[in-house]
């Protein structure tokens, strides 16, 4: 393997009013990515509503994750 792309969810989990309203926050994903980051020996790649650079650059230096995953922000 060489990395590992965390995200949660499936597509009826979307129109859930607890994960609609937990989707809103940003990087509402990066606590699973760095639970697995933990255990994991290749690069983990996070995502979930990171829009800034600022914040991507804090979820880096913070070991949360390897890589960001940029999706809708681009």
């Amino acid at each position: 393997m060489a990395y590992v792309s965390v995200m949660g969810g499936t597509y009826e989990s979307f129109f859930l009013p607890e994960i609609i309203e937990k989707s809103k926050q940003a990087g509402y994903m990066v606590d699973l990515a760095a639970a697995i980051k933990g255990q994991a020996k290749v690069p983990v790649i996070t995502a979930g509503r990171i829009a800034t650079g600022a914040l991507a650059e804090k979820i880096l230096e913070q070991g949360r994750g390897d890589l960001i995953w940029l999706a809708r922000v681009l």
